[in-house]
């Protein structure tokens, strides 16, 4: 048994600048970057209950973590746009290039007490340190050319690139003396070159956009010290279909097939062991793969005026190679509990959706979402066998604009309880406020941001298996509040352009989503 409290904290600052050059009437380019440092705070106590069934002996102590971690990190974007003519003809341009510096050691004490939790007498403190440090660096690449045919005929292509390197140290002390066995290096390297062309026109019948994009993705993952090289190099197709069409009183029916990518984090890659204290190891899979859902949606629309509108939609997603935690009591013999991502065979989801979007004035708008579905959870181990729940949740968002410059936001969300690969999740939910104000001439804002200030949120989980059973309860014991100031040295109205740095969302989703 576990009963343990942490707390989290965060730090940082930055510094942007930018400029952006007209060159012609048609063209102009710009470049901005970003430099700065961020420190993350994470102590943690907790108070162990080990029982021993063979011996019939209960065994206590007490772990006192403070964690810590810090960064470094830089960032310059470069955009050129060229508008060929005036009809939506246009070449664009971005590179992005970022490096960042990365420290995050870990202390970890521990000592054996009573079943009140007071220090025994005899006790030996044991003390665990852990040094980690890494640096990456990321380039990408991206062009985009729009050719409109005719008023209801559009040609779109594009390629895009990312190449990223990562290298990390690993070092374990134990009571202050460095276990060489457990000295590590990492070295990450990601290459993804992706192409993409859609055609977008009208029937008399109905609208349509049909597209594909191919994605090489070349991914090597060594460790230094066991030379050993876990490798994907593969090709994967992704299309996309779209149609609409307009329906008596200002309704349109839409119907959609797409295919979409969702990456592996490289933190759930890394194979180099992380402990989180003596009885916690989080650990990467390097052979992990990315989740690719199919999605099939069909969605009716109806305008209630230039403001607002409601929709239903019903959709099935399929969702393979699945990333799910996971939790390996390979070692549990030996008190020992590895946290890890797997490949859990694949999800469906079968429902609906509702939302709602309402302009009540010029300055007071309110939306509104509720889906409900089937979800089935199947495991590719012959002993996993298939989870279903029905699954529902809530969104609710109001903004509120006043002349005074001032603005208002409030936001709520609901998740209802759901299965998990090895058990259970609880019901959850979050809100926040944020109000904004204009200064000098809107040159500056002030933003005051609160999150979850209604009630206490907290999160269950529940993992349930054969050898193994543990509950785990999250839940914030302090509201959290954000002032952010920002002040516009230069406040030009930039171009409609898209940004160097959004590049892991364009062609996105529909067309292949995020890079990693």
């Amino acid at each position: 048994m576990v009963n343990g409290s942490g707390q989290f904290s965060r730090g940082g600052q930055g510094f942007r600048a930018g400029i952006e050059y007209n060159i012609t009437n048609k063209s102009s380019i710009s470049l901005s970057g970003r430099y700065g440092d961020r420190k993350f705070n994470r102590p943690m106590n907790a108070f162990y209950n080990d029982y021993y069934p063979l011996l019939d002996q209960n065994i206590y102590y007490r772990s006192e973590n403070s964690g810590k971690s810090s960064d470094q990190f830089y960032n310059l974007n470069l955009d050129y746009i060229y508008n060929i003519a005036p009809n939506g003809h246009q070449l664009s341009v971005s590179a992005y290039y970022s490096g960042s510096k990365e420290n995050d050691p870990s202390l970890t004490e521990q000592d054996t007490t009573d079943s009140a939790g007071k220090e025994l007498n005899d006790s030996t403190k044991y003390t665990q340190r852990v040094d980690e440090v890494g640096d990456e660096n990321e380039f990408r690449f991206k062009a985009d050319y729009t050719l409109p045919i005719n008023e209801k005929t559009k040609l779109e292509a594009g390629f895009q690139a990312q190449i990223e390197n990562t290298t990390a140290t690993h070092r374990l002390f134990q009571n202050n003396i460095e276990n060489l066995g457990q000295y590590d290096e990492l070295d990450f390297s990601q290459n993804i070159n992706a192409a993409y062309v859609t055609f977008s026109s009208a029937t008399k019948l109905f609208e349509y956009q049909v597209g594909i994009r191919l994605e090489n993705e070349n991914r090597t993952v060594t460790q230094v010290n066991s030379n050993n090289d876990i490798k994907i190099n593969r090709i994967d197709p992704f299309p996309t279909i779209h149609i609409s069409k307009k329906l008596p009183w200002d309704m349109q029916a839409q119907a959609s097939y797409t295919r979409r990518i969702s990456r592996p984090r490289s933190w759930s890659l890394s194979p180099l062991r992380r402990y989180m204290d003596p009885q916690n190891i989080r650990v990467g899979d390097p052979g992990l793969l990315p989740e690719f859902t199919d999605a099939y949606e069909l969605n009716v629309q109806k305008k209630l005026n230039e403001a607002s509108f409601v929709s239903l939609e019903g959709f099935y997603r399929r969702t393979n190679n699945l990333m799910q935690q996971y939790i390996d009591t390979s070692e549990i013999k030996n008190n020992i509990i590895i946290n890890t991502t797997k490949n859990y065979g694949y999800d469906e989801s079968l429902g609906g959706e509702l939302m709602l979007n309402v302009g009540l004035t010029k300055w007071w708008t309110l939306n509104g979402s509720g889906s409900l579905y089937n979800y089935k959870l199947t495991g590719d181990d012959e002993n996993a066998g298939t989870k279903s729940s029905t699954n529902w949740n809530l969104r609710a968002n109001t903004m509120l604009r006043f002349k005074t410059g001032t603005s208002l936001q409030l936001n709520y969300m609901y998740n209802a309880p759901t299965v998990t690969a090895q058990g259970s999740r609880g019901a959850f939910y979050t809100t926040g406020v944020a109000v904004r104000q204009e200064l000098l001439k809107k040159k500056a804002s002030l933003t005051l941001q609160f999150r979850d200030w209604i009630g206490d949120p907290k999160m269950e989980m529940i993992t349930d298996t054969p050898s193994f059973y543990s509950f785990n309860k999250m839940q914030r014991e302090t509201k959290v509040i954000t002032v952010t100031f920002t002040y516009r040295i230069n406040n030009y109205k930039a171009q409609n352009r898209r940004s160097s740095e959004d590049m892991n969302n364009d062609m996105g989703g529909d067309m292949g989503g995020e890079m990693m």
